[in-house]
């Protein structure tokens, strides 16, 4: 009995050796990019005759223990290319070769490949591990004859990532150049991976308010070779642990970094504070979760009441300018979508309504249209972040930063039009959400104009939408520019500045150390008849059509970190003037006895140029 139970054990694990490999054990693949299923391709070059490297980076904890087997790089119709390799390198290594020129050095492996059906695709000979440092993939090339094609021979795709996009050339890019945030490599790495595995994106601090629940949007990306139909996670707050459940109506398909979109609403807080929680992604369709990155943590931050964030739109424009059309456009629009909060801000350049030189705005403005979010983040007024836009995009941008960035404050303003002082007179009051130290924080006031008009070269704006030449466009807003002519006389501009406490030094600092929830109120006041184009001719045309803009500013950053606007109220100024022009006997300008300009009167002898041509000597103690 022994012998026979002995034979039916060494038959069986004689069967089990011969069963086919993936009988046993199923090797599964995906495939890595950095573009997306629909990105558009483009192509960039030097133009010369140079050897190029391109590299993306492979850096997530997700990717620790993966298996690269595979690299595929789209190269279209390039040719007269030789030398083609693909390699993998622990970092990117440059070294001097005899001719004096700085070449790739791969510290892992380096194959050979051609170019066919329009790409360069490698199985390596030894398939590699990543490891927790990550890993470059590349390719490298040498152009041999400049045409069409090698004048710009590598792929690119708008994505963006850091590690996206790495490119060295022996004789423009000596040095390796990250290019990852203009454009990603179409690259496309197949990985030996787990068949289930999954991660939640890192998230930064968790915003709630005290005894209310707390929304938490959360992120999926699927690491495996399976299908994700559901997961089971759980988090770990104020020491409680929470188990949750989740079925996807529509899995999550089995490519690299594909991703779903759920939420989770946290249990009401009463204290305000900082409470650390921990997320943990346990099951995948049931099965343990393989991925390196299973667990995340952050924080979730309780205030009594979260600052409603109004980030401002400032937008630099000209009449002369004719692609201006759609930066109005969009302002336009944006206030119609969103008039109460939608803060937008006009600098026109060089024509009637200018009121500085460009060398004064608070950004660096490369052409025009342009515009900048918060001063921190540059965009166009109308095709927001988007580079290859054809519609309408600035509302994404705007809600991004709008709702994705917490501002240290809320702001809220009022003004009034002073019938004795002529002036306009805010009132701004502060709420910040919690204590700060060692702020540098400002206000700047500053009053817009809305509906103005006039006749002349300087108040005609240029239009190269006419006749639809730049195409069409669904906003009602644009038909004005679509069905009109190349120069639009009459035109009302809106949202334009025509005066700012930054260009006269008025900005008001707040203290540097703030308490939440006590309330800072500041009160500024601004001369009408001082407010004046750089001409020097008056921009109060209608005391009806005056708006305010306050914006609190981080003095070290530059940047604003909130805003409110308001209408100016003229009840109580009804009827004392209706402004068309300004005294000309109004400063124009200032100078010091040495010729240079200033934005006021300074300490000593000035020479004021008035807007009658006309100057005067002042002097100030």
């Amino acid at each position: 009995m022994k012998h026979i139970s002995y034979t039916c054990q060494l038959l069986a694990l004689t069967l089990l050796l011969l069963m086919p490999c993936n009988m046993m054990a199923e090797d599964i693949f995906t495939n890595f990019s950095y573009a997306k299923s629909n990105s558009k391709y483009s192509w960039y070059g030097t133009g010369k005759k140079e050897n190029y490297d391109v590299a993306i980076r492979l850096y997530n904890k997700s990717l620790t223990g993966l298996t690269i087997t595979k690299v595929s790089i789209p190269m279209g119709n390039v040719t007269d290319v030789s030398s083609i390799k693909v390699w993998l390198s622990k970092s990117l290594n440059l070294k001097t070769n005899e001719a004096g020129q700085k070449i790739n050095q791969p510290d892992i492996e380096s194959q050979e490949a051609i170019i066919k059906d329009g790409k360069i695709e490698v199985t390596l000979n030894q398939p590699y591990e990543i490891g927790e440092e990550g890993v470059y993939v590349g390719y490298s090339f040498n152009v041999d004859q400049l045409n069409k094609s090698t004048k710009k021979p590598v792929s690119t795709v708008t994505d963006s990532n850091a590690d996206g996009l790495y490119i060295h050339s022996s004789r423009t890019h000596r040095q390796w150049l990250s290019m990852g945030t203009e454009g990603c490599s179409p690259m496309t790495v197949t990985l030996k991976v787990k068949p289930y595995a999954a991660s939640f994106d890192n998230i930064a601090n968790i915003y709630g308010e005290t005894n209310k629940d707390v929304l938490v949007p959360l992120v999926v990306r699927n690491h495996g070779g399976k299908a994700i139909k559901s997961i089971e996670y759980e988090y770990q707050l104020n020491g409680a642990t929470t188990t949750k459940h989740e079925d996807f109506f529509n899995p999550i398909a089995n490519v690299y970094d594909q991703s779903a979109d759920i939420s989770l609403t946290l249990p009401a807080i009463k204290e305000r504070g900082t409470y650390p929680i921990v997320f943990k992604l346990t099951k995948v369709n049931g099965e343990d979760n393989m991925d390196a990155k299973a667990e995340i943590n952050s924080n979730v931050v309780i205030f009594n009441k979260i600052p409603k964030h109004r980030a401002i739109v400032e937008e630099y424009t000209g009449a002369w300018c004719g692609n201006c059309p759609r930066g109005l456009v969009g302002m336009a629009v944006m206030n119609r979508l969103y008039p109460e909060d939608f803060i937008s801000v006009s600098y026109h350049n060089e024509d009637a309504m200018a009121i500085m030189e460009s060398d004064q705005y608070p950004n660096d403005v490369a052409g025009f249209p342009d515009a900048f979010i918060d001063r921190q983040y540059e965009c166009d007024p109308y095709f927001g972040f988007s580079s290859d836009a054809d519609e309408l995009a600035i509302d994404q941008a705007w809600l991004t930063i709008s709702n994705n960035v917490l501002a240290p404050a809320a702001i809220e303003a009022t003004a009034t039009l002073n019938k004795n002082k002529y002036s306009v007179d805010i009132v701004t009051t502060l709420n910040f959400a919690s204590d700060l130290k060692d702020t540098d924080y400002k206000l700047e006031f500053m009053v817009l104009a809305d509906s103005l008009h006039g006749e002349g070269e300087k108040w005609t704006q240029k239009n190269y939408y006419a006749n639809e030449a730049m195409g069409t466009y669904p906003e009602p807003e644009f038909k004005q520019f679509t069905e009109g002519s190349q120069k639009i006389d009459g035109y009302k501009f809106n949202d334009v500045l025509i005066a700012t406490s930054r260009l006269r030094n008025e900005d008001i600092a707040l203290p540097k150390d703030v308490k939440a929830d006590d309330s800072y109120q500041y009160t500024y006041s601004l001369p009408l008849n001082e407010i004046t184009s750089i001409n020097g001719d008056g921009l109060v045309q209608d005391i009806n059509h005056l708006r305010v803009v306050v914006a609190l500013v981080d003095s070290n950053t530059k940047a604003i970190v909130n805003g409110a606007k308001t209408k100016v109220d003229t009840k109580e100024a009804s009827g004392i003037y209706n402004i068309k022009g300004i005294d000309n006997k109004v400063p124009k300008a200032y100078y010091d006895l040495s010729g240079i300009r200033h934005n006021k009167v300074q300490s000593g002898v000035n020479i004021v140029k008035t807007a009658n041509g006309n100057t005067v000597k002042v002097v100030v103690k």
